[in-house]
């Protein structure tokens, strides 16, 4: 099913609101995690990577992937001129939900009157006004037009904040650290005491100066994303983690932290020595390993393209 708004007919954005309309919308698609994907190559293979959804020089947005459904979907697009959303194949879950909240936003700075449609009928979104709130960090203006009767939303009514881990039915929002000050997600205690342990291995590590001289980065990385998505099946990563990495091929800092991951997602290989490290990953590990581990290796990658987090918690 198609989701399409061409707003030159149906919505229409006043000039004077449609630079602040379209900063929200980018906020919206960011902290949403709904992202493009790229084609990188690294070490001569071949693997696919994130990028934020920004505007072409002709102010079309494109899609493709959300990090909390880790799916790749058909192209969708979103024009800052017009306001024309046009999603081919919206789904049901994370993906849909920031769509649908894009088309309140709509609402919202509409000239026009009009109204959410819910099986035919006006229908109240107050659930996503409150999402939208809460990530867009402000409160927008938005006026029901659903009968009394119906309405469960009242203007007065203060709008309480929606998190968007409640939304995607999460239990908490460990995997997704790029965003995290320190205080604003709901990290579970067994991440920060992951951590925890990450940063005490870590510095251990860095003392003992234990890489071998003929590790290099590039080799090193495909490896590590390799693993990430033929085995763990983890979102795709940042391209900007794989290029900063990249750019830090000669730092030994770099190479540490990247060997530490690796090391990690190898757990466990080592109670097989009949068997070969390949056999043990694909065939076995995922087997004796916590499903959690996933979440981990993700939230990994995504520390380290946090560069205040990473810095306060490995100093680099």
């Amino acid at each position: 099913e198609k989701l399409k708004q061409n707003v030159d007919t149906l919505i229409v954005i006043p000039n004077d609101k449609r630079d602040e309309f379209n900063r929200k919308v980018l906020k919206l698609l960011e902290r949403g995690g709904i992202r493009k994907t790229e084609t990188i190559y690294v070490d001569e293979r071949e693997f696919t990577v994130v990028v934020p959804a920004k505007p072409n020089e002709h102010g079309i947005i494109s899609f493709d992937y959300s990090i909390f459904e880790k799916e790749i979907m058909p192209t969708s697009t979103f024009n800052l001129n017009t306001g024309e959303l046009i999603v081919p194949q919206k789904g049901y879950t994370e993906f849909a939900i920031i769509m649908y909240s894009i088309m309140v936003l709509q609402i919202a700075y509409s000239s026009e009157q009009c109204s959410l449609i819910h099986n035919n009928k006006p229908a109240s979104a107050k659930g996503y006004i409150a999402l939208i709130n809460t990530i867009l960090d402000e409160k927008i203006e938005y006026h029901e037009h659903i009968p009394d009767s119906e309405m469960d939303f009242r203007e007065n009514e203060p709008l309480c904040r929606f998190p968007l881990y409640w939304a995607f039915r999460r239990d908490n929002e460990d995997e997704f650290l790029e965003w995290w000050n320190g205080s604003n997600l709901h990290i579970s205690s067994d991440m920060k005491h992951q951590i925890h342990i990450w940063k005490t291995v870590w510095e251990d590590f860095s003392k003992c100066s234990k890489i071998r001289d003929d590790i290099r980065m590039e080799p090193l990385m495909g490896s590590v994303l390799t693993e990430m998505q033929e085995i763990w099946e983890c979102r795709f990563v940042d391209k900007r983690f794989v290029d900063e990495f990249l750019e830090h091929r000669d730092n030994i800092k770099y190479l540490e932290l990247l060997i530490l991951l690796r090391e990690y997602m190898q757990l466990g290989t080592h109670y097989f020595p009949e068997l070969t490290e390949d056999q043990v990953k694909r065939s076995l590990l995922l087997e004796i390993r916590d499903s959690y581990d996933e979440i981990k290796i993700s939230g990994y990658v995504s520390l380290m393209t946090n560069h205040d987090q990473r810095k306060q918690i490995f100093g680099l």
